[in-house]
């Protein structure tokens, strides 16, 4: 299954896609936000001048900040817990 390396979720079936000239391909929504702060591919920064895709609304681009948000609290989420665990495990490790 392919994925989205701006917001790292699967790319399901139904999903629109935009396909940059240098092959990669990421969601419509996140590569729009992405072209707003860089123009380059974010896999491999080659300049990002052509893409295939659709025009977007404001609605889509505030849907996909949203998308993203949610994703930064997942993340961090998870970040904390293995920072929590890897805490947990130093301690035993110097109690052993």
């Amino acid at each position: 299954m392919a994925y989205c390396v701006i917001c790292f979720e699967a790319m399901k079936e139904g999903t629109t896609c935009t396909l940059v000239e240098c092959g990669h391909t990421f969601h419509s929504t996140c590569l729009h936000v992405w072209l707003l702060s860089s123009k380059s591919c974010p896999c491999c920064r080659s300049s990002v001048t052509q893409c295939q895709h659709s025009s977007h609304s404001v609605d889509v681009l505030e849907a996909c900040l949203t998308h993203l948000k949610g994703r930064l609290k997942t993340v961090q989420a998870e970040y904390m817990n293995l920072l929590v665990h890897t805490h947990i495990w130093e301690i035993d490790r110097m109690n052993t």
